[in-house]
């Protein structure tokens, strides 16, 4: 006689590994998103830390930067040279659609850091993300 595993056990086996495979991998998922936001975060900071000291080494410490220049002036002077800029907005190219959000009030939060002024530089870097300069 052989030995072997009817079909209703094989799909009932299938179908346990289905549900296990439905209840863990939402978090799996969200574990990696998180891990990359993370990622994303520690490369932006690194690029920022990284364009700080060659602008400082360029034009003296930041505390000694010229900050009477208009926002513009000193944007051109002390920031685009150190960044590698992928895009470049001014008021009338930024894109209407986008929006920042506050993750405490769960809301809108398009004037926290002047992010829809005119005057204020919106520039992608290589890493893909947006920076608002104001001096």
């Amino acid at each position: 006689m052989n030995k072997a595993f009817t079909l209703s056990e094989v799909l009932i086996t299938l179908g346990i590994i289905g549900v296990v495979a439905a209840i863990t991998l939402p978090s799996v998922i969200v574990n990696y998103q998180k891990k990359q936001t993370s990622v994303k975060v520690k490369q932006t900071y690194a690029i920022l830390q990284q364009a700080t000291k060659m602008a400082e080494i360029d034009n003296d410490p930041v505390s000694d930067w010229d900050y009477s220049l208009e926002n513009e002036e000193h944007y051109e002077r002390y920031i685009k040279p150190y960044f590698k800029i992928i895009k470049e907005y001014d008021s009338s190219s930024f894109p209407s659609d986008y929006h920042s959000y506050c993750k405490d009030t769960k809301t809108n939060c398009d004037n926290y850091g002047s992010i829809t002024a005119s005057n204020v530089k919106k520039i992608i870097i290589e890493n893909g993300a947006l920076l608002n300069y104001d001096a």
